[in-house]
């Protein structure tokens, strides 16, 4: 068969549609923390179970435009966690919606990278809430 070389970033060192089809595959859990940082060389589909209010951060260089990506935020068992969201955001109705409170709970959002400058702009194309887990 044809071999492809891929040569874009971040996925350059991959050699082969198989590698990247395999890359793609699964949901990479984040370390929860004050600031939890998502890595989106790693995984394009990212989750976090928040066990308090959290700053939320894409690490530097991870994105690039026109990037598709999903983070998942879990309620712990205590719940009612909130949420400071990364660098420029904007939403459908304008303002950031409200995460779901309820413990164990889970909200999706879909974004999308509109300016991957030094002042990174993203685009929340939808969300699903209030998800059992």
């Amino acid at each position: 068969g044809t071999a492809w070389v891929l040569t874009a970033t971040p996925y350059s060192t991959l050699t082969n549609w198989m590698e990247l089809i395999a890359d793609e595959r699964g949901i990479f859990t984040a370390t929860d923390a004050a600031t939890v940082t998502f890595d989106l060389t790693v995984k394009r589909l990212q989750q976090v179970t928040l066990a308090g209010d959290r700053t939320l951060a894409l690490l530097a260089g991870s994105y690039y435009v026109g990037m598709f990506f999903d983070i998942k935020i879990t309620q712990d068992v205590v719940g009612s966690r909130t949420v400071t969201w990364f660098n420029t955001v904007k939403w459908p109705g304008v303002t950031a919606p409200t995460l779901t409170t309820t413990a164990g709970r889970s909200d999706w959002f879909r974004f999308v990278c509109t300016d991957a400058s030094a002042s990174p702009t993203f685009d929340c194309l939808g969300m699903s809430q209030n998800l059992p887990s």
